[in-house]
């Protein structure tokens, strides 16, 4: 059971692909997943995460990628650098990580987050997160996407683990995606 304030169970996911959320948060340093396949590159990595109670273990990092609903009403994807900590019971997406590498800008409001993505788009593509009521976080309920879905999109050629280490990234990327904008379908190199 997820419970993300003391003593106010929010969702009852049991870890299930599609139904844990996705929290907008603006302190995570990247994203973070329990589910490696939300990855759409991954490289094997071994972090310590101390908690209050106990060391958990990163495993992995590399490029997710989320839906959203823009302020139009249209599916899109967004990137993240995520790291893969199995023992998580929820995703994290940083919108720090994604604007420091895309660019745009986010706004929170009473009920509310509205990101501006900087797609040299007219007019600019804004997508807007809803405040949770039970939680009181941003919050994107169905953000896991399909197979079908990682692999449709025209503007992916490579890897968001370019800021994890360039002789590394340099190996990773003959067997990855490039990432070349903020929104993306996949094309398979």
């Amino acid at each position: 059971m997820l419970v993300l304030e003391a003593n106010q169970q929010v969702w009852n996911t049991k870890l299930s692909y599609h139904k844990t959320p996705l929290v907008w948060d603006t302190g995570a340093s990247n994203g973070l997943t329990p589910f490696k396949s939300d990855f759409l590159d991954y490289m094997e990595v071994d972090i310590p995460v101390k908690d209050i109670s106990k060391v958990n273990r990163v495993v992995g990092i590399g490029t997710t990628m989320y839906r959203f609903v823009d302020s139009v009403g249209e599916t899109i994807y967004i990137p993240c650098l995520s790291y893969h900590l199995p023992s998580a019971e929820i995703r994290l997406f940083s919108p720090r990580t994604y604007h420091q590498r895309f660019g745009g800008s986010s706004i929170v409001h009473g009920d509310g987050v509205t990101m501006h993505l900087n797609t040299g788009e007219e007019p600019p593509v804004s997508v807007i997160v809803p405040i949770d009521p039970l939680s009181n976080l941003p919050v994107v309920a169905k953000c896991a996407v399909t197979e079908t879905e990682k692999f449709c999109n025209p503007f992916v050629k490579g890897s968001a683990l370019w800021v994890v280490d360039t002789m590394e990234f340099l190996e990773i990327s003959k067997h990855s995606f490039v990432i070349t904008g903020p929104l993306f379908v996949v094309n398979v190199l």
